[in-house]
């Protein structure tokens, strides 16, 4: 029943295979380096993302239904959003002109994954270990092994090939986490009954 509870109340951010296409974007930037500067390049990359992130949402709504959201729900995720992206830009910002004693932007990367942990009652764990992964990745710096700009900086191959695949298992993770929870014939029928 709890784990019911934090599927239905979750159903939005369970839907992990509208990640994979950001996992992509992310393993195409580490694997094209230099030539992924190209503004050109980003933009179609990205704008493939996003719409492929929209139209797996149409296969969500299909196979298992929609949820509607409170409008506090959607305000606290909208803040939530904008916070995470001003600390990542900032660490990106600082790794990109200075060499840094630690990668900001893996701490605060390691920050969100560990909030996504801690609320979700104790139901994917695995963000908690992606958590301690980056955590380990951000504190390399400090060992001299590598500096912050191989991570996130300048040359940032580290750090892409990592957020590729914090999405990929991320996402897949999710995903299968619903469809066991929340099978498509039960989550069909109570979309059509508005049940929640």
């Amino acid at each position: 029943m709890k784990r019911l509870r934090y599927v239905t109340e979750n159903y939005t951010h369970l839907q992990g295979l509208r990640l994979l296409p950001f996992g992509l974007f992310f393993l195409a930037k580490g694997m094209l380096g230099q030539a992924f500067t190209n503004t050109l390049v980003v933009s179609v990359t990205l704008a493939t993302a996003v719409l492929l992130f929209y139209l797996i949402g149409r296969y969500y709504e299909s196979r298992l239904g929609r949820v509607r959201r409170e409008t506090s729900a959607l305000l606290k995720d909208g803040v939530a959003a904008l916070v995470c992206l001003v600390v990542i830009s900032a660490g990106v910002q600082l790794e990109i002109h200075y060499t840094m004693p630690v990668s900001t932007v893996s701490l605060a990367v390691a920050g969100l994954f560990f909030y996504i942990h801690l609320h979700s009652a104790g139901q994917r764990h695995y963000y908690g270990l992606m958590a301690v992964l980056f955590l380990l990745v951000g504190l390399l710096p400090a060992t001299g092994w590598v500096s912050s700009r191989e991570i996130f900086g300048v040359e940032r191959t580290i750090g892409d090939f990592l957020l590729a695949g914090a999405y990929i298992v991320g996402g897949v993770l999710d995903h299968l986490f619903l469809i066991r929870t929340f099978p498509a014939q039960e989550a069909q029928e109570e979309s059509d009954d508005d049940a929640f």
